[in-house]
């Protein structure tokens, strides 16, 4: 797509001009030097030279399709591929760490209510299968889920009732779904239902007196 050489060959950075080495039989990236950072006029003039000359400049192959993308830069407007902006083992641990009970034997807060609240307000596109398999997963690590519907509730209720019904089915009740009509103000909806609640499951109802946010019940702006 992008026509350049691969992070392992020299010039293999898409963002910077900085050649490579070759260490132990693999081109690696030094940073003890200051390299410049690719400009797109200099990386057009470049992929232009490889197409005439048939060789690759400064890990350039030839000229890629959306240089013709009016707004796009072809060294900026590309993200880094999932793989290599997040390590796959740390995540997966951290994951575990957020939603496992064994945990938290080694945390100094021992009175942890492991809940999730989820603000949807588009449509529900999830394979209704993996949403409940979710449902089942999380249900497992004893974790809570609170739902605030708005926006598209005619379609995301049907889908995402039976995921509710699975988190509170055998004894395991906890998780709440609010839905938010239109024309309601969606902080005075939530003050008022069961997922702004402390974990005696008591409403806080001497906080909501206590907040004071300047907020107009006819402001447009808060209004769904």
């Amino acid at each position: 797509m992008q026509h350049f050489t691969q992070f392992n060959g020299y010039y293999g950075c898409s963002w910077c001009l900085h050649p490579g080495k070759t260490i132990d039989g693999t081109v690696k990236y030094p940073v003890n030097c200051v390299v410049r950072d690719r400009s797109m006029e200099g990386t057009k003039k470049n992929m232009h030279r490889a197409v005439a000359t048939g060789e690759v400049i400064k890990g350039l192959k030839g000229v890629t399709p959306l240089i013709n993308l009016a707004y796009f830069d072809v060294i900026w407007s590309f993200s880094p591929d999932y793989m290599h902006c997040v390590l796959l083992g740390v995540s997966r641990q951290l994951t575990e760490c957020w939603l496992s009970n064994l945990v938290l034997q080694n945390r100094l807060d021992k009175v942890h209510q492991m809940r999730i609240v989820a603000f949807v307000g588009s449509p529900v596109t999830s394979d209704k299968k993996e949403l409940l398999s979710l449902a089942i997963k999380l249900k497992r690590e004893n974790v809570k889920v609170d739902i605030v519907s708005f926006g598209e509730n005619d379609l995301n209720i049907p889908t995402l009732t039976p995921f509710l019904s699975i988190l509170n089915g055998g004894g395991y009740a906890g998780s709440h779904m609010v839905s938010v009509e239109a024309g309601n103000v969606l902080w005075r909806v939530l003050m008022n239902s069961p997922i702004v609640r402390a974990q005696d499951d008591t409403p806080f109802t001497y906080r909501i007196n206590s907040l004071d946010f300047d907020l107009e019940d006819d402001d447009p702006e808060l209004a769904l």
